[in-house]
């Protein structure tokens, strides 16, 4: 992808009402622009929605007819999509509540209100929900009965160590298409992070995506998961940025010590400043004073924000994904952690935390966890006698 190409998908991640005339003017002289690679880096980063909100304040005879027909034939997918999506949250939702139980949409409908007021302003691919631990039996079964599949057994769900080891589990729907994910918590290992409390504070505001009223995190607890989980994924798309710059444009009033406080308290402070920094650097967000003075007093984060934003230019198979170039992402992780003491902490989740391929290997009981420290070792020889070629990171 160009420069001007990425300037283009920039300007559509910004909230600034300025840059899409400011790409308009250099449209005017730029000959080089290459639309199919424009089209590719906006699939590759979720830009659909807001390339084609960008591209709406241009005259449309700069743009190819062919160019138009696709934006509006995705757009028009994407929307459809989303409806469908929100529609079955509401439904799970009052299926769950209608047991008792609470959850929390985090992300999917309840963000493109939000940010953008728009349930199809972003896209997304499925429903993610945070529920309590001992619900999560109760929900899996009703999903189940529902018409939705998942890999472990219900009698599993009440397993102890399985509830420790790992914070998620994902549903699918054969014909429906729908995938939906429970989280009991929000993240492990790389950046573990848990809401409860500001769940237990009901820090959460009412959204109304297809017309339902549905309740999700306050915009500041929002904020730092959202940070937290680009950051598990190295910041590899440009729309998880954009989430963040439209969020806080729409929500001038955020309360901004206990965002900080929230972030601090978590110990994921600098993977909210990393997100801050790329909003302000690179999609024009003002930032309080307060926090524009915490941020400059981090060397390290404006460091991970230029190579996060060298990583947004790469092609698709050249990004330090999950299967690939595992070096820079562990020591992205590993530099992101908000001190020397967190670093360790790290090091040790990474080296020592047992995960799902362990549990798998053999299920032991809560009490006898530890012994997954000597069978990690057992069970790599024995996936490396197997398949020599198999993928160390699911080791």
């Amino acid at each position: 992808m160009s420069s001007f190409e990425f300037q283009l998908l920039l300007a559509a991640a910004s909230s600034s009402s300025d840059q899409p005339l400011a790409v308009w003017k250099s449209l005017e002289t730029e000959p080089r622009l290459d639309w199919n690679r424009l089209l590719g880096g906006a699939r590759r980063h979720g830009m659909w929605p807001l390339l084609v909100r960008c591209l709406s304040c241009f005259p449309s005879t700069q743009i190819p007819a062919a160019v138009r027909t696709e934006l509006q034939l995705q757009q028009q997918q994407i929307a459809v999509q989303n409806l469908h999506l929100t529609g079955e949250l509401w439904t799970l939702l009052q299926l769950f509540l209608a047991c008792g139980i609470e959850a929390v949409p985090v992300k999917g409908p309840t963000l493109s209100m939000l940010a953008f007021s728009d349930v199809a302003g972003r896209q997304f691919c499925d429903l993610d929900l945070l529920i309590a631990e001992q619900d999560l039996a109760r929900c899996a079964t009703l999903l189940l009965e529902r018409g939705y599949r998942t890999w472990a057994p219900v009698e599993s769900m009440r397993d102890s160590t399985f509830l420790r080891i790992t914070n998620v589990l994902e549903f699918s729907h054969p014909e429906k298409g729908h995938h939906v994910e429970l989280h009991w918590r929000l993240s492990v290992v790389l950046l573990p992070i848990d809401l409860s409390e500001a769940w237990r504070e009901r820090r959460l505001v009412e959204t109304s995506p297809g017309g339902k009223r549905i309740s999700t995190f306050a915009p500041e607890p929002l904020l730092v998961y959202l940070s937290v989980h680009a950051a598990k994924h190295c910041w590899l798309r440009l729309n998880w940025a954009a989430d963040i710059a439209w969020l806080i444009q729409r929500h001038p009033h955020l309360d901004w010590t206990y965002l900080m406080r929230l972030a601090r308290r978590e110990r994921c402070w600098r993977a909210v400043k990393l997100a801050l920094v790329l909003a302000r650097d690179w999609l024009d967000v003002a930032l309080p004073d307060e926090v524009i003075r915490e941020l400059n007093g981090d060397r390290t984060t404006f460091a991970l924000a230029k190579r996060v934003s060298y990583w947004w230019t790469l092609p698709a198979q050249k990004v330090p994904d999950e299967g690939k170039k595992r070096w820079e992402r562990t020591r992205f992780f590993f530099e992101i952690q908000d001190s020397w003491k967190e670093r360790y902490r790290y090091l040790a989740r990474l080296l020592f935390t047992p995960n799902l391929n362990d549990w798998r290997f053999v299920r032991l009981p809560v009490r006898w966890i530890g012994l997954y420290l000597a069978l990690r070792p057992l069970r790599f020889l024995l996936n490396l006698l197997r398949s020599p070629k198999e993928d160390l990171d699911r080791q």
